[in-house]
């Protein structure tokens, strides 16, 4: 591509050549007008020499006198003399031309011109001499009747000459008025261009986007007008820029803090904006995603029906949909139309809200709820019935009755249990939440001896040994009583669930400021599909036998808050038919927090 010139260079090259044209055009004419006056000139001198000789030849051609002498002398200051009749005879003629009557005698120009009583003045080329010649003619007449022609003749070179000179100093002329003109015009145009293309410099830093650049203020009128203009837009352009950017980087500030995702599209089903919360909800990638198509970003069947079907609709839309990535989630979607400036609908609008523990919860609650009515309802069902049959028994069969009440006191008893256990776990989350728990230094080896005093008959029942490995000073931030329940709910549930002979390990240990207590049991294990639930509150994994060695099915859940209000988790590994292991993790130390302790999560799960 042929490059550009500048405007500068055009304005001077059309300025210089006008000007250029129009003194050519002047020195032309002046040189028109110096050949025209110089003739003139010529053959007004010579007609007034021929003026001069007309009497002197009237009077020799009168009296019959020889004009060879009259000639002569002519001849002496280089003139030619010609005196010729009308009827073509050569009276004299120094120049050597014989003028004949006949075509070429009358159309001779400055002849013609004398023959019709005027002056004739022509310039030709002497077939003679060969060179250019300047001729006059004057008739000589008397009482309008001519007498003879009187014709002067004189070389053209002088003439020339001075012509030539003339148009030399014409051109000189002509060259540096040129020259000046074009220096003239391109320092004038040059001053002219010099406030635009300082304009142009700082126009072109303001689209630069430097828009706290100003324009210089030129002293031209129209110019300065014009800056003082960019200026302000510039200045307005500026602020309505930085409050658009405050506006978009407040926007994007809510939509990054927001724990919901965020995704707008436009009609063409494109992404317009998309916040960091649904790019990890949805699983897509955080670069080029804008302007992507929304079935670009997933594959996931419910949530593109769900897409299509609030885009096709000018209503809002709220639904769960559930995803398989990186395991099942619900998702709470919800939809609207997302309209413009002018009311126009421009694209939809969607918020996704991970609801996966909330409906978690809310399963729990209801299993809960039901389990709750379900435990209560069985021992009192069981208690009525028997009253019921104490009372019909009371005279027909008394040896039975006290069978009957030894039922209702057992059914009562784990009533109370149950009771017992809710308002433990009760108490355990109002102390927590209230900051109530005192955590006091003590000694570990000191909570696991007193658990296996207290669980040692019942592991000698089964001949089961507990083996306890735990340095005698470690030591540990906790609440010993809390601490002392939750072990003591593992092992029991340990010596409870293990074959007769088995054995069980209980191992301390604080490495990092984090202390663990693992009890690892011989037992009947459990399965990995009841692992998650096992911490739920009456959750149990063989419901018969559970009921039939007396569990609430609440040990486990009061195990998981205590480790929760200690600011750390449980932990179980467990295989069927091998044994489970629990462990317990918690800072040692209260300076310790639980990102700093990598603590997992309560009730995590992990496959053996």
């Amino acid at each position: 591509m042929m490059q550009k010139k500048s405007f500068l260079w055009q304005l001077f090259f059309r300025t210089f050549l006008i000007a250029a044209i129009t003194l050519t055009a002047v020195g032309i004419f002046s040189s028109l007008s110096v050949r025209s006056m110089s003739r003139i000139q010529a053959g007004a001198g010579m007609i007034e020499q021929a003026k001069m000789l007309k009497p002197y030849i009237s009077g020799a051609i009168s009296s019959g006198s020889d004009l060879s002498a009259i000639c002569a002398g002519v001849q002496e200051s280089g003139t030619y003399l010609t005196v010729v009749t009308t009827d073509g005879t050569v009276l004299c003629d120094n120049l050597g031309e014989q003028l004949v009557m006949g075509r070429g005698f009358s159309e001779q120009p400055e002849i013609n011109s004398a023959l019709r009583l005027k002056e004739g003045v022509s310039i030709r080329l002497s077939p003679l001499l060969k060179r250019d010649l300047i001729y006059v003619a004057l008739p000589l007449n008397d009482a309008g009747v001519i007498k003879a022609l009187i014709r002067l003749a004189k070389p053209a070179d002088t003439i020339r000459d001075w012509y030539f000179r003339s148009n030399a100093g014409i051109g000189i002329f002509v060259f540096f008025a040129v020259l000046v003109s074009g220096l003239i015009s391109w320092f004038t145009l040059k001053r002219m261009v010099t406030p635009i293309e300082e304009l142009t410099k700082g126009a072109m830093a303001i689209a630069s986007g430097d828009l706290t650049n100003r324009l210089y203020i030129p002293s031209i009128q129209e110019m300065e007008t014009l800056a003082e203009s960019m200026n302000e837009m510039a200045t307005q352009l500026n602020e309505r820029i930085r409050m658009v950017s405050s506006q978009r980087n407040e926007l994007e500030a809510v939509l990054a803090s927001m724990v919901e995702g965020v995704i707008a599209i436009d009609l063409d089903e494109c992404v317009i904006s998309i916040n960091h919360s649904a790019e990890q909800i949805i699983g897509v990638p955080h670069d080029n995603v804008k302007g992507k198509k929304i079935h670009e970003l997933t594959r996931n069947i419910s949530l593109l029906k769900y897409v299509d079907a609030a885009i096709a609709s000018d209503a809002r839309k709220e639904e769960d949909i559930i995803l398989t990535r990186e395991g099942r989630r619900i998702l709470n979607a919800r939809s609207s139309p997302l309209m413009g400036i002018n009311n126009e609908r421009i694209g939809t609008l969607f918020v996704f809200n991970d609801v996966t523990k909330l409906r978690r919860l809310e399963n729990m609650r209801r299993d809960f709820a039901a389990n709750v009515s379900h435990e209560i309802k069985t021992p009192l069902t069981s208690i009525k019935g028997f009253v019921e049959t104490l009372h019909n028994c009371m005279e027909e069969d008394p040896g039975r009755v006290g069978h009957f009440l030894e039922i209702i006191e057992k059914n009562i008893n784990r009533l109370m249990l149950i009771i017992d256990d809710l308002l433990k776990l009760s108490k355990i989350e109002n102390e927590n939440d209230q900051n109530l728990i005192k955590f006091m230094p003590g000694k570990i080896s000191d909570i696991l001896s007193s658990v296996n005093t207290f669980c040692s008959q019942k592991a000698a029942a089964k001949d089961i040994s507990v083996e306890i490995v735990c340095p005698e000073a470690l030591i540990a931030e906790m609440d010993a009583s809390l601490m002392e329940q939750a072990v003591q709910n593992i092992v029991d549930n340990a010596i409870e669930y293990s074959n007769q002979g088995s054995s069980i390990v209980i191992n301390a240990s604080v490495k990092d400021e984090v202390a663990k207590i693992s009890i690892k049991d011989s037992g009947i294990g459990i399965p990995y599909s009841h692992l998650d639930r096992i911490f739920e509150r009456f959750y149990r994994v063989d419901k018969g036998r559970s009921r039939k060695a007396g569990g609430t099915g609440l040990g486990l859940a009061i195990v998981k808050h205590i480790m929760q209000a200690h600011g750390g988790g449980v932990d179980v590994k467990s295989k069927p038919g091998i044994g489970s292991t629990f462990t317990l993790t918690f800072p040692a130390s209260r300076k310790v927090t639980k990102h700093d302790a990598f603590i997992p999560h309560p009730g995590s799960v992990s496959k053996i």
